[in-house]
């Protein structure tokens, strides 16, 4: 009879316990980056369930107030001109009202949007100011207001984001890189654009395309196109377009169109800072204000009712190669920037993204007319032009060259277009640039006085890692580990002062020799005073910690003097709060 098998030591347990972590730290993602993929997909479905929602919402709104469900410019076109006079200026009072009845609600929260959230850098969006801000934008928009739909879509699913991650436990940096991650997901789902999106995001909120803050940025923008393509089908958000791209001879003439619509970039930015200004001074209450933006936009479309809504139908015509004659033309660009001035000026709650896009590709069409009129047989047909002027005008506006290209070709998917968008969005984004440094964008953050915090350290640390004495055996050190969520523990003297910390990878040598592993101390593993950082140290004074090793924490001390264990520094952190640009 065998005798029975003797119960394996605690150290033995400890041993095989440290290898299976060992084993896992090698070929799965760090927790940090496990920890970042799963509320990427997080925000994107929240981005994807957004859209759904609030088009139909939208789809609600419009049939409440014009008992259509059609386009807005086919809505407009219906209905009697008293309706179409009244039915804009009925939408701000109701958006007007609603901002004021909530403001007492909420006795004086205010509402942050998405980019101010995650610029200030703690990723806060309110859920109840927010919902507000949504509801008053639905009514702004379905009345024809002449607002892009990806307002309220983007701040919608940042609120749902930001209060889910803060229920989590969700903290700066993670925090505001997913109510980005949410904003890149619900623009990718309303234009087909997942990569254009990310880039918008990158480019225009978070001010850097680092791979720390980009990757996510794309899972998401992935996950909510996977979604909602099904539902709102694949297609091109302009399927056709009739660009073509013969010849080289016509680059001058592109070049020539990014230049003109740089320069009038700038212009166009300072008129919506005028209009804010101006309605702002007329000091009315804020349904009256509204009221007064829709009163002009339904006024304006007694005349051009194509001024109602985003732009997109009259965009997709364009695209199409419908005819537009001279004077349809200069009247709908008029039309349509004054109707967008009224709207945003007023205090409309809602995008400029696909208004700015109409007002780019009429003035490219402009343009293409005349070139076409003057070189008839060697130029391409104006809405060839159209589509390089809307790209180019995005992309001053935006200050975004490389989002307004790639969000173009994915809203059209027109390989010819790539070279001559190219060239007019970098000679738009030069020009523009040289006139004015403020943007579409920072300008509206400039309004609200906001500027990028300097940060410390004590801000970016997590919680306090486990410790051991220096003399502590490897079943001492399994069990913290055991304790340790990221991977490493510090090393203390008796006092509780740091001398310094253990990688799990450490103490992998020591594994695969059952002799030695009893022999080994904490002491003996642990990498010295380079792995910490103190609370007060400013993050150019983290990065070069981080420079001098490759461990991705820092233990963070309480003083200089090699103090007390109180935090752990994530180097992705660190990389991701300087690429939303901190002051360091």
């Amino acid at each position: 009879m065998n005798a029975p098998a003797a119960a394996p030591t605690a150290l033995a347990v400890a041993r095989r316990w440290l290898q299976r972590r060992v084993w896992l730290a090698r070929w799965l993602p760090a927790a940090d980056q496990r920890a970042t993929l799963f509320w990427s997909v997080i925000a994107g479905l929240v981005g994807a369930a957004s859209v759904l929602f609030l088009r139909a919402a939208l789809l609600g709104v419009q049939w409440l107030l014009t008992q259509e469900t059609t386009s807005l410019i086919d809505t407009a076109r219906l209905l009697p001109p008293w309706r179409r006079l009244a039915t804009p200026a009925a939408g701000g009072l109701i958006a007007g009202l609603l901002v004021h009845w909530g403001q007492r609600y909420l006795q004086g929260q205010r509402a942050a949007d998405y980019m101010e959230a995650v610029v200030v850098g703690d990723g806060v969006v309110r859920a109840r100011p927010a919902l507000l801000r949504t509801l008053a934008s639905l009514f702004s928009i379905g009345s024809g207001g002449s607002l892009g739909r990806e307002g309220p879509l983007l701040q919608f699913a940042a609120a749902v984001t930001s209060s889910a991650g803060r229920r989590a436990g969700l903290r700066p940096p993670r925090l505001p890189l997913m109510v980005a991650s949410a904003a890149a997901a619900a623009l990718a789902a309303t234009y087909h654009a997942p990569l254009g999106s990310s880039l918008f995001v990158a480019e225009i909120v978070l001010g850097s395309i680092a791979m720390e803050s980009f990757g996510p940025l794309v899972l998401a923008s992935i996950v909510a196109v996977a979604v909602t393509r099904p539902i709102l089908g694949g297609q091109a958000v302009f399927p056709t377009t009739v660009f073509r791209f013969e010849s080289i001879r016509e680059l001058p003439l592109h070049l020539l169109v990014g230049i003109l619509l740089g320069a009038a970039a700038p212009g166009f930015v300072r008129l919506l800072a005028a209009a804010r200004a101006s309605f702002a001074a007329l000091q009315l209450p804020p349904a009256f204000q509204l009221g007064l933006g829709g009163l002009i936009v339904g006024a304006i479309s007694l005349v051009v009712p194509e001024v109602w809504g985003n732009g997109h139908n009259s965009l997709d015509n364009m695209l199409r190669g419908e005819a537009l004659g001279w004077t349809a033309l200069i009247l709908l660009l008029g039309a349509k920037l004054a109707a967008t001035l009224a709207s945003v000026g007023s205090g409309g709650i809602g995008g400029v993204f696909t208004p700015t896009m109409l007002l780019g590709g009429l003035g490219g069409w402009f343009l293409g007319a005349v070139f076409h009129h003057l070189w008839p047989t060697q130029t391409a047909i104006p809405a060839a032009y159209a589509l390089v002027g809307m790209g180019a005008f995005l992309a001053a506006t935006t200050r975004a060259p490389l989002t307004a290209v790639v969000m173009v070709f994915e809203m059209t998917l027109n390989p010819d277009a790539i070279v001559p968008l190219l060239l007019a969005c970098i000679a738009a984004y030069s020009v523009a640039r040289g006139f004015d440094t403020q943007s579409l964008y920072s300008d509206q953050l400039h309004n609200r006085g906001l500027s990028t915090p300097t940060l410390r350290v004590e801000a970016l640390q997590r919680s306090a890692p486990p410790t051991v004495p220096a003399g502590a055996t490897l079943e001492q050190i399994a069990f913290a580990f055991a304790r340790a969520r990221a991977g490493i523990v510090a090393v203390v003297r008796p006092d509780g002062r740091a001398i310094g910390a253990i990688r799990i990878a450490a103490v992998q040598p020591f594994l695969t020799d059952p002799d030695v592993c009893h022999l080994v101390t904490a002491g003996d593993v642990a990498e010295d005073l380079p792995l910490t950082v103190t609370q007060g140290s400013n993050l150019t004074d983290a990065l070069a910690a981080f420079q001098h090793t490759d461990s991705p924490y820092l233990v963070v001390v309480d003083d200089a003097a090699g103090g007390r264990p109180c935090g752990l520094l994530s180097r992705r952190d660190l990389l991701l709060t300087l690429a939303h640009g901190a002051e360091w």
